[in-house]
């Protein structure tokens, strides 16, 4: 068991370590072990350190212990939570605009500064909870002295339910609730990712420097580029719990709402996200960019994680504009509402229009305006000058590679919750109440400048436009059994396909699955990049294979709903 935690711990930080002096032992990384980085000794602080976190971990279970996600939020009052492995907290004060002038340095992050290597407060109260010895104690009878424990307190003190002692507790079965706090490798989701962010920003500046004066390697200097993006996106991910969730109090009793300043926080880090920096690369960066290691061959490759940006906005937007979390946000707003008529608008709980308003037109920490920008701000021109800035910042906004994905596809979401009627009311009314408006006002500006545009920022405009108002595409196509028949038996499904045989049976099953699958499976690489651990929260299908059995029964099902569907219908 021993040899098992120094062999995960060795390995685990091989490939995640971010030690300041290692990074810059640039001898060592370009000497050791081809291209690849350096494997640490096992004597190294970072290993030991890494072992002994993991041993009290293993260790908490043996006693019984559970998993503590929310520990890390508590003050980091456990060693049975998944700590964050990079202890980047300086980073919050640095400046992502400033980045090059900033004082801090990559070697302000410090490897394992969030790890617990000994037992926590929480760890403690479970075991006193667990083995403190009763007197009088009862089989199958429940103790008083247990709820006396449970509160914090010590078992011959009288009960105080009034002031709960106790720290916070949320195991596996939390991990996918409400509570944002509950989490894996993420130690401020309040945070949003910006000090993930703003490391990231540095690390690039540092490594680039490295790899132009051939200290390392183009394959590391991409591996940790890509790394530290990929731990940004998580931590972007994780905060997005913040719209429409709730917290659970030290009793485990209530949830209580988070507040409209998280949220309004959360939806700015994923503005910050779809068109910040982090996915602005120079020509300088993107020549250092190699697409994989040459361990197996010696194919020669660049790659970039821009190709994966538009993947990952869609599904963040998709996540905040889920139709169960717009729900719960009409749901509090009208609690609130009723409750507290006199509360002042800062404070105010948003509702759907207000989550697509401020993703399209509010002002993020990195971004001047949301992803409609600059029409937020097109409210006079009347002077020549302001008029030809606004034209400048339209057509720079509709020919910008990140914001034509992101404005894109929030006009389509925006229309798909507008004419869906799986979903609450008051969703879809907020939604085509944002539809008109920022059809209207784009549509005005187009109107009156449209001459003086760019061709191409004013075809993605009129795009934006379209996207909003257009009606929804009938599903009833021709051929709902022929689909199903396609995939299940083979064949074109025309009358001169008759002899197709096996070869249009594999054909079928390409342009039905195959093509989105690899697509999937390349982003799922770089969401997992990092994610060398026993356990993986952010997606249980973690191999190729796996992820192609799901994917390949979800659409036998998708088919096979299609085919009841025809069937009822009378459409065959």
């Amino acid at each position: 068991m021993v040899l098992l935690f120094v062999f995960y711990s060795f390995s685990v930080v091989d490939l995640i370590s971010y030690n300041a002096d290692l990074l810059h032992d640039t001898k060592t990384m370009h000497d050791t072990n081809g291209t690849r980085s350096p494997q640490l000794k096992a004597n190294h602080p970072d290993v030991l350190k890494n072992v002994l976190s993991t041993v009290v971990h293993e260790v908490g279970h043996t006693l019984g212990l559970r998993h503590n996600f929310i520990a890390q939020e508590d003050g980091n009052t456990s060693a049975m939570c998944y700590s964050d492995d990079l202890d980047t907290t300086s980073y919050f004060s640095a400046t992502a605009n400033n980045n090059t002038n900033s004082s801090i340095g990559v070697s302000e992050a410090k490897y394992g500064g969030h790890f617990v290597c000994q037992p926590g407060k929480y760890d403690m109260y479970a075991i006193k909870y667990g083995y403190t010895p009763l007197k009088n104690e009862t089989s199958h009878t429940r103790h008083p002295s247990l709820d006396v424990l449970a509160n914090g307190q010590h078992h011959d003190a009288t009960l105080n339910a009034l002031l709960p002692l106790n720290p916070l507790f949320a195991t596996d079965e939390d991990i996918r609730g409400e509570d944002p706090r509950v989490n894996t490798w993420n130690h401020n989701v309040r945070g949003c990712g910006y000090d993930k962010l703003n490391y990231s920003l540095l690390l690039r500046q540092s490594l680039l420097k490295l790899v132009q004066n051939d200290k390392i390697y183009p394959e590391m200097y991409s591996e940790r580029v890509r790394l530290s993006l990929s731990c940004y996106t998580r931590h972007v991910s994780d905060c997005l719990k913040l719209i429409g969730g709730r917290e659970q109090d030290v009793t485990r009793r209530k949830m209580v709402m988070t507040s409209s300043k998280d949220t309004k926080k959360a939806i700015g880090a994923v503005v910050d996200f779809c068109v910040g920096d982090a996915f602005r690369f120079n020509e300088e960066e993107i020549d250092y960019m190699m697409s994989r290691w040459p361990s197996s061959s010696y194919h020669l490759a660049t790659s970039t994680p821009t190709e994966n940006h538009g993947k990952l906005c869609q599904r963040l937007l998709d996540s905040v504009l889920h139709s169960s979390t717009l729900t719960r946000l009409e749901v509090q707003y009208n609690l609130c509402t009723r409750t507290n008529k006199n509360t002042s608008k800062n404070q105010q709980r948003l509702r759907t229009f207000d989550v697509f308003y401020a993703l399209a037109y509010d002002d993020a920490v990195q971004v001047d305006g949301g992803l409609f920008h600059p029409f937020q701000t097109a409210t006079s021109m009347d002077s020549t000058s302001s008029k030809d800035a606004f034209i400048e910042q339209v057509n720079q906004s509709g020919t910008d590679f990140l914001r034509c994905t992101a404005s894109m596809h929030l006009a389509i979401v925006a229309n798909k919750r507008m004419h869906s009627t799986a979903i609450h009311a008051s969703v879809r009314a907020g939604a085509a109440a944002f539809a008109s408006e920022a059809s209207t006002v784009v549509r005005t500006w187009l109107d009156m400048y449209g001459s003086a545009l760019d061709s191409i920022a004013k075809a993605h405009w009129s795009s934006i436009v379209n996207a909003l108002i257009k009606p929804p595409e009938s599903t009833n196509q021709s051929g709902g059994l022929g689909n199903f028949m396609r995939f299940m038996v083979g064949g074109s499904g025309s009358s001169s396909s008759g002899s197709s045989g096996s070869g249009s049976t594999a054909h079928a099953m390409n342009a039905t699955g195959s093509q989105w699958l690899e697509e999937e499976t390349s982003l799922d690489t770089f969401l997992h990049l990092g994610c060398n651990r026993m356990r993986c929260w952010h997606d249980p299908f973690r191999t190729t294979k796996t992820r192609q059995v799901r994917n390949l029964e979800q659409h036998r099902t998708a088919l096979l709903y299609e085919l009841k569907h025809t069937m009822l219908m009378g459409n065959l």
